[in-house]
């Protein structure tokens, strides 16, 4: 037998965001590459959350004192979008939630999930 101590692994487990590329394949993006992507035009922002919804995806944002919501998701819907075509992912309706972001049902508050 092996003689080597038996390790286990604990850490955080996060889940990858199954898109539907522009030819119908699945493409697997990891939630950290959406949060550096928003986090890059962050002007603004004082929360977010990006959910991915079966049909669009939905932004939830909090804005800092004297910015204009609308303008910043503008941008970040900027972000996005350009984002889903270099990835080859099929173009999806990016919808600005009239919620603000909230802490989820497990007391955890998530800045990028899947919502189906």
């Amino acid at each position: 037998g092996c003689k080597s101590p038996r390790l286990t692994v604990e850490g955080r487990v996060f889940k990858v965001l199954n898109f539907t590329g522009e030819d119908g394949s699945v493409v697997n993006i990891s939630p950290i590459s959406i949060e550096i992507l928003i986090h890059k035009e962050d002007e603004g922002i004082n929360r977010y959350q990006f959910i991915l919804n079966k049909d669009n995806i939905e932004i939830r944002l909090s804005v800092n004192e004297g910015y204009n919501k609308e303008a910043v998701f503008a941008k970040v819907k900027d972000v996005i979008q350009e984002f889903l075509a270099d990835n080859k992912i099929k173009e999806m309706d990016i919808v600005l939630a009239e919620d603000s972001p909230r802490v989820g049902k497990n007391g955890k508050f998530q800045q990028v999930y899947q919502n189906y």
